[in-house]
């Protein structure tokens, strides 16, 4: 498991499924909410960024399903991208809670964060 034993417990601690669960709507039919979902997803990104068609192998070779106790054939590259478009739209509400989580959990002072909800980053090969 190596550094997601770290990972999973503070993404945990933090509460990000559940910050992503109070801002999008819950599907009854659902088997696991976004915030569930979404957080195995950033566990893949901070351990070892893979595509999303790879997530569940990942998580069974990483032990992540064990660790997020959702089963790796449920981290399907169909599940975890409407989870990825059902947070697009509340992106930036998401990412000022998690802002303010961390830093009440931690004791940062609001006025020592660089909080900027603009950043965008591309990844890959590009011409």
């Amino acid at each position: 498991m190596g550094s997601l034993a770290v990972i999973a417990p503070l993404l945990k601690q933090i509460g990000i499924a559940e910050i992503i669960d109070q801002h999008l709507p819950v599907d009854p039919q659902a088997e696991f909410s976004h915030g569930c979902l979404l957080s195995v997803l950033l566990g893949a990104r901070l351990y070892a960024p893979v595509a999303l068609s790879n997530v569940m192998q990942w998580a069974t070779d990483s032990g992540a399903d064990i660790l997020w106790d959702v089963p790796a054939n449920k981290l399907n590259d169909d599940r975890l991208g409407r989870s990825l478009d059902a947070l697009f739209d509340q992106r930036h509400s998401i990412l000022s809670s998690i802002a303010l989580r961390i830093a009440q959990q931690f004791k940062v002072p609001l006025k020592h964060l660089h909080y900027d909800p603009t950043h965008i980053l591309f990844t890959g090969a590009y011409e």
